[in-house]
């Protein structure tokens, strides 16, 4: 048996096309806002419609900088950023990608994965949607986990 590299790791982030995306149509849109129609004529409803699109700019901005992963795959485990669980391969029992559909050829993708708790007291199932908006196919999130799990 082969053994695995330690320094790779798998990481999924959000796709940095659409962050970019997102936030140029936040600046446009705020730009825009300044200028036509403009605080003359919106008055006092200027503030709370310029706040919209100057927090997404600033959210997707943020977002484009710092880069934190969502999801991350090594040889310690598999890592949930967003819910802070850290699933050891000693722990995991199963991973798969399943695709559930949504309705008129719409399928979501989730990643689920079943693992013993730390306390070694139940079998826990949780589930990780797999959407567009990241930068990595279902395909290469299963090939990462069986890379690991040789």
């Amino acid at each position: 048996m082969a053994k695995q590299p330690t320094s790779y790791i798998f990481q999924v982030h959000h796709s940095v096309i659409l962050l970019a995306i997102t936030c140029g149509v936040a600046v446009l849109f705020g730009v825009l806002l300044c200028f036509y129609p403009g605080p003359e004529f919106l008055g006092s409803t200027f503030w709370p419609l310029i706040a919209l699109p100057a927090a997404l700019a600033l959210g997707t901005g943020y977002k484009l900088i710092v880069r934190k992963p969502i999801l991350q795959i090594d040889s310690k485990g598999i890592t949930f950023f967003r819910s802070k669980i850290v699933v050891t391969w000693a722990q995991l029992q199963s991973a798969h990608v399943t695709a559930v559909a949504k309705g008129d050829d719409d399928t979501d993708d989730y990643l689920q994965v079943k693992y013993i708790n730390a306390e070694r007291t139940a079998i826990v199932e949780t589930d990780f949607l797999i959407s567009g908006s990241m930068d990595k196919s279902p395909a290469q999130v299963m090939a990462a986990i069986q890379f690991f799990q040789k």
